[in-house]
């Protein structure tokens, strides 16, 4: 059995990573790596205070969402963060795409209950001033323990051994505490975008489309691209594809633009009709003249929220650039990591 809070919300990005599992018998650890999901990382350690020590003293997470962010001149530098009016730079979400270290991120452990020297709430109660996921394993003898350390928050999930699916609910467990560590993550540029009343980012229909579609094509990685919801998506091999949204008053406004600046009869017409939704991924395409909006329009459909969506899913090449090349895919990082290649 396992236990989840809330509901699922948007972030900024989401990017597998690191998981670390912490059993004081390694043949159950052995055996469970056998059993998880062949694209997950993960890190397998038999002692809770070697684990601990790993996260408190070689761990070093770099700030990502820290790098994004900037203040408003006009507040204090010590204002309550949450409570200034924040500029995001969505240009620079994307880039970490480039850096393979990405991959290292620890989002979730996953620690047995019974363990000599330290329990796996204790080990999980050390690790409260982060934002790391815990999820806990535990026989049915200690479910009420757990059931009040999940209330209490001590733990995000737990997980009842010898349940006839109990790897399945390991893996599901894994990927969806990974998913929620991103949320958590970038929640406050999440709040900041949905100050927009026609913004996309709290709109639950938007958002269950939104994981509907990765889940239907596979997504391993995405990144918020800009400021109407539209993401980069990375599968596991590194393939590239775009999705694209825009609301009907932003596609309102992008009309007016080129009505007002004799766009060609085809582009003002597309925006018109609602058959177009445009995407302009750099600075320099946005400073491209309406008389060349053609080349970035493509074929929408409509969703029904809160709002009137309009979104496109593009796939292969397109007129955006990223250079593939550079690269590291996650399948990569596990082939080189299974090669040794990476510590």
């Amino acid at each position: 059995m396992s236990e989840n809070k809330g509901h699922r919300t948007l972030s900024c990005c989401c990017i597998p990573s690191t998981v670390l599992l912490i059993d004081d018998k390694i043949t159950f650890l052995e055996n469970m790596s056998l059993n998880l999901d062949t694209q997950l990382i993960y890190k397998l350690f038999d002692k809770p205070l070697e684990a601990l020590r790993y996260l408190k003293e070689d761990y070093h997470p770099s700030s990502i969402v820290n790098t994004w962010l900037s203040i408003f001149e006009d507040f204090e530098d010590d204002a309550d963060l949450t409570h200034q009016l924040i500029n995001v730079d969505i240009a620079s979400i994307h880039k970490i795409i480039y850096a393979p270290c990405r991959f290292r991120r620890i989002s979730t452990v996953l620690v047995d209950y019974a363990m000599p020297c330290m329990n796996g709430l204790d080990f999980c109660r050390q690790l409260s001033e982060t934002k790391i996921k815990k999820a806990l394993v535990t026989g049915e003898a200690d479910f009420r323990t757990a059931v009040n350390a999940f209330n209490e928050g001590v733990i995000d999930k737990f997980i009842v051994k010898d349940t006839p699916d109990f790897f399945e609910q390991i893996n599901s467990t894994i990927h969806e505490l990974q998913h929620c560590y991103y949320q958590d993550l970038t929640s406050i540029v999440i709040r900041n975008l949905a100050t927009n009343p026609n913004s996309c980012f709290c709109d639950k229909t938007f958002i269950d489309f939104f994981y509907q579609l990765t889940h239907q094509h596979a997504v391993a990685e995405f990144y918020l691209v800009d400021k109407f919801g539209s993401f980069l998506f990375l599968d596991f091999e590194g393939n590239i594809s775009w999705f694209i949204v825009k609301s009907e008053k932003d596609l309102e406004d992008y009309y007016d633009i080129a009505l007002e600046n004799d766009a060609p009869a085809s582009v003002i017409n597309a925006l018109r009709c609602r058959g177009k939704v445009p995407f302009f991924f750099t600075e320099s395409d946005q400073e491209e003249p309406v008389n060349n909006w053609g080349r970035f329009l493509h074929p929408a459909h409509k969703l029904e929220g809160k709002n009137t969506y309009y979104y496109s899913y593009i796939e292969g090449k397109s007129v955006y650039d990223i250079d593939t090349s550079k690269i590291t895919s996650q399948k990569d990082y596990l082939e080189k990591l299974q090669s040794g290649d990476y510590n």
